[in-house]
């Protein structure tokens, strides 16, 4: 049985790659999910069609993937609100860091910021200090 690219009606395909993702994987949604399961459903052979338990397990396993996916976003912004507050929680102490040279530095913690996605400290008046570049915390 030969198969047709089902495109959307913007011409495209619904699973497009993304240029944000690694050698042209894409991302899955629940749009493309329902955009392939209508395509399914309108080419079928009506003389065989789909059996039902074929199509739950499809509904099943497109729903366990948004549930991974939607894990995996609260699970990598998690870690991100992890760093922040580590971050933070080193306001006021004293911490000894390795700068890009590989020099370590002593220094009080001064001030944390947490505008950008990855928060950055200034210690002893230098900014910028990557807290994952601290060696050691007094």
């Amino acid at each position: 049985m030969s198969t047709t690219p089902v495109t959307s009606a913007t011409g495209t395909t619904p699973a497009a790659a993304d240029s944000s993702m690694p050698n042209g994987a894409f991302k899955a949604d629940a749009n493309t999910f329902m955009t392939l399961l209508v395509a399914n459903m309108k080419y079928q052979d009506p003389m065989q069609p789909q059996d039902s338990t074929a199509f739950m397990q499809q509904i099943s396993q497109m729903t366990m993937v948004q549930q991974l996916t939607t894990l995996a976003d609260t699970a990598t912004a998690g870690a991100k609100d992890q760093v922040q507050s580590t971050a933070v929680g080193l306001l006021g102490r004293t911490v000894t860091y390795k700068d890009s040279i590989g020099d370590s530095h002593t220094g009080l913690v001064q001030k944390v910021d947490v505008s950008s996605n990855t928060p950055t400290m200034t210690v002893d008046g230098i900014p910028g200090v990557d807290p994952a570049s601290v060696t050691e915390v007094a």
